[in-house]
């Protein structure tokens, strides 16, 4: 399209120099009798006419030019004159100390922030804490402010109201260098400057070069590099170019930790990498930064679902801030219907994984599945069972408590609770048998005799027989109730 009015506009403007070279030329045939003219200034009028050819584009591309050039002028103009400067540097007054943020508590209070005075607020009252040593996953719809939280995080733009605190200091009033060297940024496009690897890695030259080694080692770059003859002083090339892709990003998780932040954010940093370099980068991020405080703006859902706490954005508000595990439980939720978004069997998958990790937290134990059972027991009526919290309704003179008992332990046999039985039994049904938690509901189950099952009573069922499947003693093939080793036991409660 340039390149069509630009020679539009030349074929019209030489349409025009030649109507005035031939107007010229008119004027004087015309008025040779009646101008006291001689040849040579007929000639020059004809030769001065003939050089608009040539400097009349000149002039109309000159004019182009300017004025394009020109907003360029305008912009310098208002960046150096119309724009309030950024805060200091350092502020003496409330230098922080230089072990400072020891544990990495972050807290949100009330924060408001805009990118411009006179345009409405891309933060609307965020509140929020994110604990010492917490992983929490950010998501949300393009536009939702994810990415602002991190602008407002580092000060790019000052907050308009409320406060962000890290361990217990508002950021407000600390000089910018303060902060900025504190809180370690692995970006989704990594950025390298020309120079040496010493110098990507440890730009102010603070560090020895043992703790650039561990850093590189760390991430799995240490080899690489004692491979190349100059080492640490091997260049590198504008934008790094001369490394891979996920080799760039290993290599700024390794300046984060050379620097030693006790905050990490990570803004989308395995968003342009394949799954398999992803896995690399995750496993590292894990090992390396476990006792640090990681905020990750999340692009794939398998990269934040194994977090501690999610926290969901929307329209620029906490929609959600919880366990993923937690979250997955309301089908209704923004967190869910994100999952859901990904296909029926990945949801299962992140389910489940969202589910592993939040019994890895607690020892085994799910224990949002028993706030759940404790609220449908709080909310039951009175003839039922209290401790029916699981979904099975059996008759008060034939409840029963099923019980693993050891051989030799006699009427004292060691009885658990049902939740915390399952929730183990279930752990080890699909570590060694792959029984998905879908499976397992929809296996068929014997019930006893004036027993009624649900989904989930069914589910349990299944799971027992399974387990007891796999601890069968072949040579007990013909007892129903399994191996003496681990022979299950009804105890009449009362």
């Amino acid at each position: 399209m340039y390149i069509l009015a630009k020679t539009w506009t030349a074929f019209y403007l030489d349409v025009i120099s030649s109507l005035m070279v031939y107007s010229t030329a008119i004027f004087l045939v015309i008025h040779r009798y009646t101008i006291n003219q001689v040849p040579s200034v007929a000639g020059l009028a004809l030769s001065n006419a003939l050089q608009m050819l040539v400097f009349l584009q000149w002039t109309v591309r000159q004019m182009g030019e300017v004025q394009a050039q020109i907003s360029t002028v305008g912009q310098l103009d208002y960046y150096g004159h119309r724009i309030d400067p950024e805060a200091p540097a350092e502020n003496p007054d409330t230098r922080p100390e230089s072990s400072w943020p020891k544990e990495g508590r972050i807290e949100f209070d009330h924060l408001v922030l805009k990118y411009r005075k006179d345009s409405p607020p891309v933060l609307k009252d965020v509140s929020f804490t994110i604990q010492p040593k917490e992983k929490v996953g950010i998501v949300g719809r393009t536009g939702s402010g994810k990415s602002t939280l991190l602008v407002g995080l580092l000060r790019i733009v000052e907050a308009t109201e409320g406060a962000i605190r890290i361990d217990g200091v508002d950021i407000s009033k600390l000089g910018l260098k303060d902060l900025r060297t504190k809180v370690g940024i692995i970006p989704q496009e990594p950025v390298l400057f020309v120079g040496t690897i010493r110098s990507n890695l440890d730009p102010f030259g603070q560090h020895e070069d043992n703790a650039i080694w561990r850093a590189l080692d760390a991430v799995h770059l240490g080899d690489k590099i004692k491979e190349m003859p100059l080492k640490l002083d091997s260049p590198v090339i504008e934008h790094g170019k001369n490394f891979s892709l996920g080799q760039r990003q290993l290599i700024c998780i390794a300046r984060s930790l050379v620097i030693g932040s006790k905050i990490i954010v990570l803004d989308e940093a395995t968003a342009s990498i394949d799954m398999v370099t992803d896995k690399l980068l995750q496993e590292t991020i894990k090992e390396n930064f476990a006792d640090c405080t990681v905020l990750t703006i999340a692009h794939r859902l398998n990269t934040i679902i194994e977090s501690d706490k999610v926290l969901v954005m929307d329209s620029g508000e906490v929609a959600e801030f919880g366990e993923p595990h937690k979250l997955l439980q309301d089908p209704n939720g923004i967190f869910a219907e994100l999952v859901s978004h990904a296909g029926e069997a990945a949801s299962r998958k992140l389910a489940m994984i969202a589910e592993d990790a939040h019994k890895d937290r607690n020892n085994g134990v799910d224990v949002v599945a028993e706030e759940i059972e404790m609220e449908k027991a709080a909310g039951s009526s009175p003839g039922h069972e209290t401790a029916a919290a699981s979904a099975l309704v059996v008759p008060q003179e034939q409840a029963v408590v099923d019980t693993l008992a050891v051989p030799g332990d006699g009427d004292a046999s060691r009885e658990t609770k049902d939740t915390k039985g399952l929730a183990k039994a279930k752990a080890h049904l699909r570590s060694m048998s792959a029984v998905s938690a879908t499976d397992m509901a929809t296996c068929p189950a014997s019930p006893t005799v004036g027993q009624t099952l649900s989904p989930t009573g069914r589910g349990e069922a299944a799971v027992e027989k399974q387990f007891m499947k796999l601890f069968k003693d072949p040579s007990q093939a013909d007892t129903p109730e399994g191996s003496p080793e681990l022979k299950p036991r009804r105890i009449d409660p009362n």
